[in-house]
């Protein structure tokens, strides 16, 4: 909207898609402490070797939070993240690759 490529009714459609999608589709995981030492530990494990960034180690650590409470597919169109989600055991999905 703020660039001009949309509608104001198609922003409040989107906004009105992503609140429904964050209530129906998405696990929402608090920013805790259980968080951010998994995140904590995945850069130790891998910000060297996979070159893992500290904003892409929360947003796993907390994918690999919810998963010991329900299962969950880690969608992102970030083939290194993916990878390191992959080898932290997530079912993985990205949805640019059929």
């Amino acid at each position: 909207m703020r660039t001009k490529e949309i509608s104001l009714q198609a922003q409040e459609k989107a906004i009105e898609n992503f609140d429904k999608d964050c209530a129906q589709r998405f696990v929402i995981e608090p920013l805790g402490s259980a968080v951010l030492q998994k995140a904590k530990e995945l850069l130790q494990r891998y910000g060297n070797t996979k070159a893992l960034r500290s904003l892409d180690a929360l947003q796993l650590a907390a994918g690999l939070v919810a998963r010991a409470r329900e299962e969950l597919v880690f969608v992102c169109i970030d083939s290194k993240l993916l990878g390191v989600a992959a080898a932290e055991g997530l079912q993985i999905l990205n949805p640019e690759t059929p």
